[in-house]
């Protein structure tokens, strides 16, 4: 136990000794660990406050560009309603152009058409006629209807 007193002793001595000697380095050292940990602290306060402002005025830019978007969006999507509609307005009529130019066309057309096929069938008819009257008529047939003719002419006269 003496040895154990002994050597209590001696360690309390080198502590006293140690704390007697490094007391005030380590004052130092503790009070500079301080200032640089405060200068530290408002450093990150000061990065922070600013990143704070950056991020609002980002955050603020960014609402603006959606606002600013969804307005293009907007006049893009009533400018394409209203070409559209333009586009389809001018569909109907140009349709109605094209109708009409066809039906007064076609109805020219068919009275070119009939007309045409009015005077070949005339045509046909007579030259059918005067072959079948050239066949059938006899001698005295002639004679008759010449002077039927001659005879209606003299009462015209």
């Amino acid at each position: 136990m003496k040895h154990l007193l002994i050597s209590t002793f001696n360690f309390s001595i080198f502590t006293a000794i140690l704390v007697y000697l490094t007391r005030k380095p380590l004052m130092d050292f503790v009070a500079e660990r301080k200032v640089l940990l405060a200068r530290d602290l408002d450093d990150v306060r000061d990065r922070l406050r600013s990143a704070r402002e950056k991020f609002d005025e980002y955050s603020a830019k960014l609402k603006a560009i959606d606002a600013e978007i969804a307005g293009y969006q907007q006049r893009t999507r009533a400018e394409a309603a209203s070409t559209h509609a333009k586009i389809i307005s001018e569909a109907k009529q140009t349709a109605g152009t094209v109708i009409s130019d066809a039906r007064t066309f076609s109805s020219a057309k068919m009275g070119e058409l009939k007309a045409e096929i009015s005077a070949d069938l005339g045509a046909k008819v007579v030259e059918r006629a005067e072959a079948l009257l050239k066949q059938r008529l006899t001698k005295d047939d002639r004679v008759r209807l010449r002077k039927e003719f001659s005879s209606e002419l003299e009462v015209v006269q």
